[in-house]
């Protein structure tokens, strides 16, 4: 995820035992699954969308991530989910649909998170050629 995008990347990380935010967790037919850690383990807020074409298409989608992208969300490093909120985020800053940062969180043990902001790439940074197709 680095190609094109200028290091050092700006982080933060959390203290021991700091609350983490609310945050963009995962997408499960049309549903945008909010992390919430004031409720219960396996428990989300749930924001559905308009399903309307690919994920990666889908203008609907596209205008909830970026206002809970705008409202300070934060979004859940998910690497072994395919399409997931934070994969899509990446996918519209590498075609140029989304212009702006976001905040990509990640935890390496189950009370300490970080979170490092995630800038668009720049065309031939750290030899970076553009965008390939999605989940390609």
């Amino acid at each position: 995820m680095t190609h094109g995008r200028p290091l050092p990347q700006q982080c933060y990380f959390a203290r021991q035992g700091e609350t983490p935010p609310l945050c963009v967790s995962h997408i499960i037919n049309g549903v945008v699954h909010i992390y919430d850690p004031s409720l219960p383990p396996g428990t989300f807020d749930l924001l559905p969308f308009d399903t309307s074409g690919g994920l990666e298409h889908n203008e609907a989608l596209f205008d909830l991530l970026v206002s809970l992208n705008r409202s300070g969300l934060p979004f859940i490093y998910q690497p072994k989910e395919m399409g997931a909120p934070e994969q899509l985020m990446t996918w519209w800053q590498d075609v140029g649909k989304l212009k702006e940062a976001f905040w990509l969180i990640s935890w390496r043990e189950p009370d300490i998170w970080f979170k490092t902001l995630i800038v668009p790439p720049i065309l031939g940074l750290q030899g970076w050629t553009g965008p390939k197709t999605f989940m390609g």
